[in-house]
């Protein structure tokens, strides 16, 4: 019975393996579809070849007939076309995985020319609304055409170790240009990347001195967060300010007068004026008052830009007549605040 127990648990186990493992196989191999059109494709025709030779390995696919066969599953529309006229190509064998591979990326991943791959380090500068993150992965594939550029020569050893030293094998010192060539690379890419940074991020980087370009990019992750926090406050005062603006109340034309009145008073008795007013609410005057001095809207006769004219502008009380027995002078802030019930929050 404990043996029968026993065979049941392996059983049930090496199934739940199994099942494990052919789900682990199925979102390996949910490869995309490519259409050879860049309105449809979801990613470039290198990214497509690596993910297929990545589900390739964990699947098991390890014949080229098996890949050339799988690999002509996820193809659409024009690059399905293509692949079906490889067999026309005289001398081209269909079911050779490098072969096809070499002829797709050469019919929709051509390689770049040294004066497109230029342009490109020409314009690597943060766009407008582009992230840290973006930039640096444009930055990236820009890398990784520019390796592309580079011809098999510049790996090749041409060091001579002198007569009677010992030189060690062609493996190593071929290992070794090939990591000065690629630490060269990088040291070259982290320069262009903060140097093409926005200002405002690139100049704290730069006080950082990162020396690697991971190093590079974290200063400027964490810079942009710091940025735009920045803006982000910036607009919100903004917004707030502009509402209140919004709310504030125009002064009547009696009021802009009373408000002349007051101001004469305190100018006066050697009193500034503008420490009683409102600070939060400052004087507005209203868009449609007509000045008495020239006849045109948007100001009163004091503040009259026509030089031709000469007027006092705390003379003119027509509007609001005072009794005869009090004169301008002699009337108290109190008593002059009360005159047609002026708003106290225009006189606080």
């Amino acid at each position: 019975m404990a043996d029968a127990d026993a065979n049941a648990d392996a059983a049930a186990a090496a199934l739940e393996g199994a099942l494990g493992a052919h789900e682990t196989t199925r979102r390996a191999t949910d490869l995309p579809l490519f259409y050879g059109r860049a309105d449809k494709d979801v990613c470039t025709a290198r990214q497509l070849i690596q993910r297929f030779e990545t589900a390739a390995a964990i699947a098991g696919w390890d014949t080229d007939q098996r890949k050339c066969r799988q690999f002509s599953l996820i193809l659409r529309s024009k690059a399905l076309d293509w692949f079906t006229f490889l067999e026309i190509i005289p001398d081209f064998d269909i079911q050779d995985w490098a072969q096809v591979k070499n002829q797709f990326l050469n019919a929709y991943a051509p390689k770049y020319t040294a004066r497109a791959t230029c342009t490109n380090v020409a314009e690597l500068q943060q766009r407008a609304g582009e992230s840290v993150q973006d930039f640096y992965l444009r930055a990236m594939d820009i890398y990784v055409k520019l390796k592309a550029q580079r011809g098999a020569e510049l790996t090749n050893v041409r060091y001579v170790a002198p007569a009677g030293q010992a030189a060690g094998g062609n493996a190593t010192r071929e290992a070794i240009k090939a990591e000065g060539i690629e630490d060269t690379s990088r040291f070259f890419m982290q320069q262009l990347y903060v140097a093409g940074l926005k200002e405002e991020i690139r100049e704290k980087v730069m006080e950082r001195d990162p020396r690697t370009l991971q190093a590079a990019l974290e200063e400027a992750r964490a810079m942009e967060l710091i940025v735009q926090d920045k803006k982000k406050k910036t607009q919100v005062t903004a917004v707030r300010e502009e509402a209140e603006e919004d709310n504030e109340e125009e002064y009547t034309e009696e009021e802009e007068a009373l408000l002349e009145k007051v101001s004469a008073i305190f100018k006066r008795s050697g009193k500034n004026p503008g420490r009683f007013f409102n600070k939060k609410r400052p004087f507005k005057p209203n868009p449609n008052i007509i000045c008495r001095g020239c006849g045109k809207k948007g100001h009163i006769e004091k503040y009259c830009w026509n030089k031709n004219k000469k007027t006092n502008a705390i003379q003119d009380v027509t509007d609001f007549e005072i009794e005869e027995s009090l004169s301008v002078n002699s009337l108290s802030l109190n008593e002059y605040y009360g005159v047609n019930s002026i708003r106290s929050n225009h006189l606080n």
